[in-house]
C-alpha cells in the first residue's frame, strides 16, 4: 500500500513540474526566424528574410523592446526569453498597402500609412534599425555593416 502512495505521489508531483515548466516557457524561442509569414501575403515577390535572434541580443546588445512594442508603439522593455509575443500581422495589415494610394503623400504620410501593414512594420522596424546602426558605425545610413538594399536581406534565390 504505502508502495503505491508513492509511485502515486512520485508521479503527480512529476505533473506539477511538467505543468508549471510549460507555464513558465512561455512560447517556442526560436534563435533563426525565417521571416515567412503566409497570413500576410497572398505570395512573396522576393525571396524569405532570416532574423537571429542570438546574433541581435549577444552581438549587437539589442534589447526585446527594440521590436516588439504595445499597441501604441512602446517597448515592450519587460519582455523575456520564452514570453508570449504577437506575430507583427496580428496588428498589421496583411500584406502592403496599393502603390497608387501612396502617391502624393509626404514622406512622413507614406510611413505612416505602411506603417498599418506588416510590409511597412517589418520594413520600417528592420531597416529603420540597420540605417541608424550604420550611420553610428560607417557614418552612412546606407553602407555599412547592416544590411540595407533588397538584396542584402532578401538575396536572389538560386535557379
Amino acid at each position: 500500500m504505502i508502495k503505491g502512495m508513492k509511485t502515486t505521489t512520485v508521479v503527480i508531483g512529476l505533473a506539477i513540474l511538467m505543468v508549471a515548466g510549460l507555464a513558465i516557457a512561455g512560447t517556442e524561442f526560436k534563435d533563426v526566424i525565417q521571416m515567412e509569414n503566409e497570413d500576410a501575403y497572398e505570395k512573396h515577390t522576393k525571396s524569405i528574410a532570416t532574423f537571429t535572434h542570438k546574433k541581435h541580443v549577444e552581438e549587437h546588445d539589442v534589447g526585446c523592446g527594440e521590436c516588439h512594442h504595445d499597441e501604441d508603439g512602446k517597448p515592450l522593455t519587460d519582455l523575456k526569453k520564452g514570453d508570449d509575443v504577437q506575430e507583427c500581422v496580428e496588428c498589421h495589415k496583411p500584406g502592403r498597402p496599393d502603390r497608387a494610394s501612396l502617391r502624393g503623400l509626404s514622406r512622413e504620410e507614406r510611413e505612416a500609412a505602411e506603417l498599418e501593414y506588416h510590409y511597412g512594420a517589418i520594413h520600417q522596424n528592420c531597416q529603420g534599425c540597420h540605417e541608424e546602426y550604420n550611420k553610428e558605425k560607417a557614418g552612412n545610413p546606407r553602407k555599412g555593416p547592416a544590411p540595407v538594399s533588397c538584396n542584402d536581406c532578401h538575396p536572389r534565390e538560386p535557379r
